[in-house]
């Protein structure tokens, strides 16, 4: 899984892409033509305290996004509220998953 790190890409996936809540977790996701490996970008506010606790949900996102395998040729960005930073792994891996699969981002092949 490769990183969505362009703003016109974020912007892209922002205003186009398919959205889906649950819990906590928003997952906006939208395909494109190649069949490139997914890209995954993060949107972590401030309102979630200081860099090291934004910092530990950005990993966590991305350990559960890596384990998930989503199939190849989409744009994710998983927005975290708030509150995700009081939730544990388990609890985060379980909202995150449900919206990926909410979104039809069904896994990979291993």
């Amino acid at each position: 899984m490769r990183t969505l790190a362009r703003p016109r890409d974020f912007r892209q996936v922002l205003g186009t892409g398919v959205r889906v809540t649950r819990g906590s977790v928003t997952v906006i996701c939208k395909s494109r033509q190649d069949e490139g490996a997914t890209r995954l970008g993060l949107i972590v506010p401030r309102a979630l305290g200081g860099a090291v606790v934004r910092n530990r949900v950005k990993r966590r996102v991305r350990a559960v996004a890596r384990d998930y395998r989503p199939k190849p040729g989409y744009d994710v960005i998983v927005r975290a509220a708030p509150c995700t930073s009081e939730l544990k792994f388990q609890e985060l891996e379980r909202e995150l998953v449900a919206a990926l699969a909410a979104v039809h981002l069904s896994r990979g092949e291993p």
